[in-house]
Parts: C-alpha cells; structure tokens; sequence
C-alpha cells in the first residue's frame, strides 16, 4: 500500500506553457506539478514525474503513487490538456514538412537537426493519418467479421 504523501498547494510550475492550461480544475498543486512534468519533461515517465513534482519515497512507493496519479480522471485530463498544447495539427504539419522541404539545401547547417525534425513530423503526420495508403470503399466504416468477407468475396 502507497504512504499518503501530505498535499501541499506552493511551489508553481515555473514554465510560460501553463498558462494555456487551466487551474481551475480540483487538482492540488502537486498533481498539476505532476500532469505537467509527465508531459513536458520529455520521457511520459511517471515515476520521474512523480519525484519532479515532490513526492517522496522509495521506489516502490513513487511507482505505486505514479500509477495511482495516472488513474486519477482529473489528473488524466489535465495530462491531455498539456498534450493538446504541444500538438500540431495535420495542417500545422504539412505547412512545416513543405516548408522544409523548399528549404535551400544551404541552409541545412547541421544534418542531425534536419533529420530529427523531419522524423519528428513524421510521426505528427502518422498520427493525423496524413500518409494512410489505404482507404477503405466498402464497409463505410464499419467492422466487418470474416463471414462478411467470405460473403461479399462470393457475391
């Protein structure tokens, strides 16, 4: 069982990005210290999020409060507020792909940078299924079971 850590509501997250997320939300300060650190500080690792955020313990118990805290609704909602303000939308990533890709090629200085963030937008562009190869034309959408196929293949 975890130790019940004493909330505590001082300390704010020091970073201009929170001001684009609510704090309006039933979350102590601790929890939003949490949310935020989860998202921003790179690894989505909650245990790390957890220790950066101030609570304490050994191991075990910073894993079984980082798990508690990941399950906790509000906490999840505020997670996916953060991640709403770090995303692109489809849009946002074909205008950077183009942009790159009508870049000069004297202006990549630095190769490593160019391939990170090509593969950065890659993956934005894989999550927005801007580069889906296939398209579905029979079942409008909806799951269909191998008896459907085996029927329609024999009409």
């Amino acid at each position: 069982m975890a130790r019940k850590v004493k909330e505590t509501n001082d300390d704010p997250i020091p970073n201009p990005i929170t001001s684009k997320v609510r704090d309006d939300d039933g979350l102590n300060e601790r929890q939003r210290r949490f949310a935020y650190f989860y998202v921003h500080d790179g690894r989505m690792n909650a245990a790390v999020a957890a220790r950066l955020a101030g609570y304490e313990g050994t191991d075990e118990t910073i894993h079984s409060t980082a798990s508690q805290l990941l399950n906790h609704e509000k906490i999840r909602i505020k997670i996916n507020e953060h991640l709403g303000v770090l995303s692109m939308t489809a849009p946002e990533v074909l205008a950077e792909i183009t942009k790159i890709a009508k870049m000069p090629v004297e202006e990549y200085t630095d190769p490593r940078i160019m391939t990170n963030k090509m593969k950065a937008l890659e993956m934005l562009g894989k999550h927005h299924a801007l580069f889906t190869e296939k398209m579905d034309v029979t079942s409008g959408g909806a799951a269909l079971t191998f008896a459907d196929l085996v029927k329609k293949a024999s009409q």
